[in-house]
């Protein structure tokens, strides 16, 4: 069935150009092949497991730490762009895209075969300084992406990836001024930060839960302009640049209660918090703060880009950033111990009296910066760090103690994640690019462990990337 709607998706989209005044078939094919020291996902995503992780369960067996070689096609694209009649004075125009990377585990099954997945789907009226945009497009925290080889650049390690249903109008002013807004759909993940939320029939909650409050509100202010020359960004020259972008939703946390399901942090191992108990409903608001900016260091008034040089840097700050495609789910929240209480289980009306805890949204600040270097025309290198960071973070253990804090969570939380990847280019012709990469990723969690003989809070991987695309 998947398959018959992907066709007919095809033959309508091919059909189109019958009443449109143009139609244009765009995307790549990519080649991805890498070698990792670690088991991590395909796209750097994420955290990498901890050194002592192949001993847990009691076992001997080196359970992630090995080395793996992959290789894969699956994050080649294509995109439509229908432009169609003006109205109002606007020219209007459309743009689907669609790629085969949501299957990000690349164990393949015999057939090779991937589910494509639709990236982005908006429709566009432009007037000369004035453009309103409907549809599945990029969030404003996503319009510097480094350009490295692996998709998804820095996610999680100082970047956003994001795309949202949105409504967006952005005005330009004074030749050199953008400001951008949107009403874009709530994050509202089908699992919650810590533990898979359900309502029962009766609409009582049996486990923790959440649901978004309001729409996400986006907006952003870009300042653009030539004040001494160019420098290439994605092979295009690029004045100097900066951006501020901010971003903030309102999300309800569901009460609920959970028996030995979560953990304490402490200074050494976790430890078993038995009947975690969120008292009662609330609502905290995921909000983020980014600045840009692009530098030409090296400068070109020409499309010759030998010899240029270019410096991005990228700062941001906020809480609860999942919410902006910035973290993993479960670096959203922890619990704080707030007391006993009495408090009445939804799942069965019963009385309690005990411990029970507030959810609070972790604060992370992140960012990254990259150094790229024309050769000439064709031979380019490029640097880039990033990192993400929680702070005010209180590892406080006096456990149970009343107005002590109690920190609990379902899972293992990372206290920063950081990459450092550097990327030689080689494109001899516009429809061909070839790519080599070296990045390292290192994950450093807020709890130490001891398993077996070995003490750690961190884990780390090397990997060796070649990329090939072809344009058309």
């Amino acid at each position: 069935m998947k398959r018959l709607v992907f066709v007919a998706l095809l033959v309508a989209l091919v059909a189109l150009p019958a009443a449109a005044a143009e139609f244009t078939l765009g995307g790549y094919i990519k080649l991805d092949a890498w070698w990792d020291s670690t088991q991590v996902s395909k796209n750097l995503l994420g955290v990498v497991v901890r050194h002592n992780d192949y001993q847990a369960f009691g076992g001997t067996s080196n359970r992630n730490h090995h080395g793996r070689f992959q290789a894969t096609a699956q994050s080649s694209r294509f995109n439509f762009t229908i432009k169609g009649p003006e109205l109002w004075g606007a020219k209007t125009s459309g743009f689907i895209e669609v790629d085969f990377d949501q299957q990000l585990d690349t164990r393949q099954t015999s057939s090779h075969s991937y589910v494509p997945r639709l990236r982005h789907a908006f429709f566009r009226l432009d007037w000369p300084e004035t453009q309103l945009l409907m549809g599945q497009y990029w969030g404003m925290f996503c319009n510097y992406y480094p350009e490295l080889i692996q998709d998804g650049p820095f996610q999680g390690h100082g970047q956003s990836t994001q795309r949202l249903a949105q409504v967006r109008l952005t005005q330009k002013f004074l030749g050199m001024f953008t400001l951008a807004g949107l009403v874009g759909t709530p994050y509202d993940p089908d699992s919650t930060d810590n533990i898979g939320g359900t309502m029962s029939p009766t609409g009582t909650v049996a486990l923790w839960g959440q649901r978004s409050a309001t729409p996400q509100f986006q907006i952003s202010l870009d300042f653009e302009k030539d004040f001494y020359g160019k420098a290439a960004f994605y092979g295009r020259p690029k004045g100097f640049n900066i951006n501020v972008a901010a971003g903030w939703q309102r999300t309800q946390y569901l009460k609920g209660r959970a028996a030995a399901s979560a953990y304490t942090f402490g200074n050494n191992n976790y430890v078993g918090a038995f009947n975690i108990i969120q008292r009662d409903d609330q609502y905290l608001d995921p909000w983020v703060v980014q600045v840009t900016a692009f530098i030409p260091v090296i400068p070109t008034r020409t499309p010759n880009l030998a010899g240029t040089a270019s410096l991005t840097a990228q700062f941001y700050v906020g809480a609860g950033l999942s919410a902006f495609g910035m973290a993993r789910d479960q670096d959203n929240s922890y619990f704080v111990y707030r007391g006993n209480h009495f408090w009445t289980d939804p799942t069965n009306g019963n009385l309690f009296f005990g411990p029970v805890y507030e959810r609070v949204l972790h604060k992370a600040y992140g960012g990254y910066i990259q150094a790229q270097y024309y050769f000439n025309n064709q031979w380019y290198l490029t640097y880039a760090y990033g990192f993400q960071k929680l702070f005010d973070v209180n590892n406080a253990t006096c456990v149970g103690a009343p107005g002590g804090y109690f920190y609990a969570t379902m899972q293992d939380q990372a206290l920063m994640t950081q990459e450092h990847a550097i990327a030689l280019y080689y494109r001899p012709i516009t429809a061909l690019k070839f790519g080599l990469q070296y990045s390292y990723m290192r994950t450093d969690y807020l709890q130490i462990t001891t398993v077996g003989s070995r003490t750690t809070r961190m884990g780390d991987n090397h990997r060796v990337e070649f990329a090939g695309w072809f344009y058309f």
